[in-house]
């Protein structure tokens, strides 16, 4: 599947670490890998969306991972979202 025809939403968790991490499927490959970022991903904040509930807040940030495939080492570039919830 070629990300760019990817329709949901792909959203980024924090590991253990406390570094963004997802998981998703390289463009040439095919194959699936995990991205971490700092380890073999950069992700760059493209832009962060405040939504406000009755009894909570939550800020989206919308992502630009650039991430290198293992397998065949291609780098492309993913959006991503991350919800930090409070």
């Amino acid at each position: 599947m070629n990300n760019k025809e990817i329709t949901k939403e792909l959203f980024a968790i924090k590991d253990n670490e406390g570094n963004l991490t997802n998981e998703v499927v390289c463009d040439i490959c095919n194959n699936k890998f995990r991205w971490i970022d700092g380890v073999n991903s950069q992700a760059v904040v493209k832009s962060i969306s405040i939504i406000s509930y009755y009894t909570k807040e939550e800020k989206q940030f919308n992502l630009n991972v650039t991430a290198k495939c293992p397998y065949c080492n291609f780098r492309a570039e993913y959006n991503q979202y991350y919800k930090d919830k409070k």
